[in-house]
């Protein structure tokens, strides 16, 4: 499998452990309203839309947002990430396997052919294409998703979005879209209507430097194969697994005793 491009590796992580903040993404980069909102306007001319959202449609969409929730003390999520990237098609990324599972502060985490093991405040970012593993000591923030109807309506309609929902194959899916938006023009969720659990996401990018151009949009969809309210931890490496320490030394073990070790 090519190596992936560091920087889209960094966003799949975000998209995908962040997703479920999805409607606090605007006050998360608070410092950058004012330039983008200047992009904005070069973009819309500054003129929004009068919104009339179906109060249905948003009780669905915040019942959704809960499922995304990192911050659960136990958690299990897995599924499948595609990336088409329009401006760099060198980023693009295809049927690439993601799985998360938390147990109170720790958790573990596999995309790829990476895994990343936190247990104790000790992080590893195992790279296997590499021979590489890198051992730090930070702990996980996940900001929880936005789960008030009020608030959510806010934010859709401060981001101009229009708010729509339809049936896609035996399941339904509800979208926020702006198509002159500078950053995200587009985020769905497609849903089971029997069980009510998230299948897909997806999500549509513009190009920053020429937003109004389609053919550079980068889109990110996420097929969800499962969400649980329970973790396995024990079916995965823990730092036991990987890492041994003697008389204040740390030495790999087992698969990876000749891996390289970098301390941060």
């Amino acid at each position: 499998m090519k190596m992936m491009n560091k920087n889209i590796k960094k966003l799949i992580l975000i998209i995908v452990i962040s997703t479920g903040a999805l409607f606090t993404w605007a006050m998360t980069y608070r410092h950058l309203q004012q330039p983008l909102q200047t992009m904005r306007h070069q973009v819309t001319d500054g003129k929004k839309k009068e919104h009339n959202y179906d109060p249905a449609l948003l009780r669905q969409l915040e019942q959704l947002a809960a499922q995304l929730d990192f911050n659960k003390q136990q958690c299990t999520y897995s599924g499948i990430i595609n990336v088409d990237d329009g401006g760099d098609t060198t980023a693009s990324v295809h049927n690439l396997e993601f799985l998360f599972s938390r147990s109170g502060k720790d958790f573990y985490y596999r995309m790829g052919n990476t895994e990343t093991i936190h247990e104790d405040g000790v992080n590893l970012f195992i790279q296997h294409e590499q021979n590489k593993i890198v051992l730090s000591h930070n702990d996980m923030v996940v900001q929880s998703p936005v789960t008030n109807l009020a608030t959510i309506e806010k934010n859709l309609r401060y981001e101009d979005y229009d708010l729509v929902g339809a049936n896609e194959g035996g399941g339904k899916k509800i979208s926020l879209l702006n198509n002159t938006h500078i950053t995200c023009k587009e985020l769905s969720m497609t849903y089971d209507t029997i069980s009510g659990k998230l299948q897909k996401l997806y999500t549509r990018f513009s190009d920053i430097a020429d937003p109004l151009n389609k053919e550079k949009d980068r889109v990110i969809s996420v097929s969800i194969k499962g969400i649980e309210d329970n973790s396995h931890l024990g079916h995965y490496p823990r730092l036991h697994d990987v890492i041994t320490a003697t008389d204040g030394n740390r030495h790999l073990k087992n698969k990876y005793a000749n891996y390289e070790l970098i301390l941060l």
